[in-house]
C-alpha cells in the first residue's frame, strides 16, 4: 500500500511542487492550505506521515501536531518554516514522545524523501 502523506503548506506554489514530487514517488498524498481544512482531512485519513509548514494563515503547525499527534501514534511528524526563530521554539516545545522532526526551509526534496522512506519503514513494522 502506498504510504500516506498529509501535506499542510500555504504556499501554493510549493505545495503543487512537493505534490507533484511525492506523487512521483508513488506517496499518496492529500495537500491543505490551512490548519483548518487539516483538521478535516486528518479525521479522514490515518497518515503515515505529516509534512507541515509551522506558520499556516489561521494557526500554528506546531500546535496542530501536538493536538493530533496522539491520535495517529505510528504517523512520522516533519515540521518545516523558514523562519529559524520558529524553528528554535518548536523544538523548544515539541513533545518528547512525539516522533517529530523540525527543520529549516528551504527543505531539499532529498531531505523529505529520505525523511518518508524511514516513516514508511517505522509504519510497516
Amino acid at each position: 500500500m502506498a504510504t500516506q502523506v498529509l501535506l499542510i503548506e500555504d504556499d501554493v506554489d510549493l505545495s503543487r511542487e512537493l505534490q507533484e514530487y511525492l506523487a512521483r514517488r508513488g506517496y499518496k498524498c492529500k495537500a491543505c492550505g490551512t490548519i483548518g481544512d487539516a483538521e478535516a482531512v486528518i479525521e479522514q485519513m490515518q497518515p503515515d506521515v505529516v509534512l507541515s509548514d509551522i506558520c499556516l494563515p489561521d494557526g500554528d503547525g506546531v500546535i496542530f501536531c501536538m493536538t493530533n499527534a496522539p491520535g495517529h501514534p505510528k504517523a512520522r511528524w516533519l515540521l518545516m518554516s523558514g523562519n529559524q526563530e520558529l524553528v528554535r521554539e518548536g523544538q523548544r516545545t515539541a513533545r518528547p514522545d512525539a516522533a517529530v522532526t523540525i527543520v529549516d526551509k528551504p527543505v531539499t526534496m532529498r531531505l523529505l524523501n529520505d525523511f518518508i522512506r524511514s516513516a514508511s519503514a517505522v509504519a510497516a513494522d
